[in-house]
């Protein structure tokens, strides 16, 4: 983790291999380990010192002069993607498989697309928008209201595109990245969420198994399991 990490912070280094070495250390943050936490940690840390403001921690005006460190940049959006941890509050059994994207990395990815702005030419940050939105594609959002933020994020960013290049990003080579970036995205996360039965049912049966549960253990929660599969506090919320 550490050599990665100097890797991606050495600017003597070629700029693909160090987009490369921030993906990897986002790609070594999936096993629960220490070294996972390390890796996390160190990923979120070097995004938000290369891209957000220190005073806001809101993404930061993207200065194109220096094209290796936009390329870095890029790797590191990619590495925000990749980082999956047990869901908040349990669950799971142990299953890597129904693991979830960090909150504080889907909240960075929204930031980006919700943040930068891009008036759809090839040479401003729609680039680095795309890519957020491709990691955003990617990601495993442990709620419901995470998923739906995210889909409000790429839906904004879309119309935005729409209104500036037209329809299918003609004007612009820039419009049309973040377009067809936005529609991958949108693709990728529906094919995740249970069928509109499969959700129904789930919901009938937690709406029993609430009403059969004594008031004083009912809590809030919104945890979701993509893969066509609801977690059990979700199926609480939905009933």
């Amino acid at each position: 983790v550490n050599a990665l990490l100097q890797c991606v912070e050495d600017p003597k280094i070629f700029c693909r291999v160090r987009a490369a070495a921030a993906m990897a250390l986002g790609a070594c943050a999936c096993d629960g380990t220490q070294r996972s936490n390390l890796a996390l940690s160190s990923v979120t840390r070097t995004y938000r010192k290369r891209r957000c403001d220190p005073e806001t921690g809101k993404p930061a005006p993207t200065d194109l002069t220096d094209f290796a460190a936009a390329i870095v940049d890029e790797g590191l959006v990619t590495a925000l993607g990749l980082p999956r941890a047990p869901p908040e509050g349990g669950g799971g059994n142990g299953d890597e498989s129904t693991w979830v994207t960090p909150s504080e990395c889907v909240e960075l990815l929204v930031d980006i697309v919700d943040g930068l702005q891009s008036d759809g030419d090839p040479h401003d940050p729609s680039s680095l928008i795309a890519r957020a939105i491709h990691a955003l594609g990617d990601a495993r959002p442990a709620t419901l209201d995470a998923l739906l933020q995210i889909v409000r994020a790429i839906a904004k960013r879309m119309r935005e595109n729409a209104n500036i290049c037209g329809v299918g990003g003609r004007a612009h080579e820039g419009g049309r990245r973040v377009t067809v970036a936005g529609m991958l995205a949108l693709r990728s996360l529906l094919s995740r969420i249970p069928p509109l039965p499969e959700s129904l049912s789930a919901a009938n049966e937690a709406k029993k198994a609430l009403a059969a549960e004594p008031k004083s253990k009912r809590r809030g929660g919104s945890a979701l399991a993509l893969d066509g599969d609801l977690g059990a506090r979700e199926k609480k919320r939905l009933a």
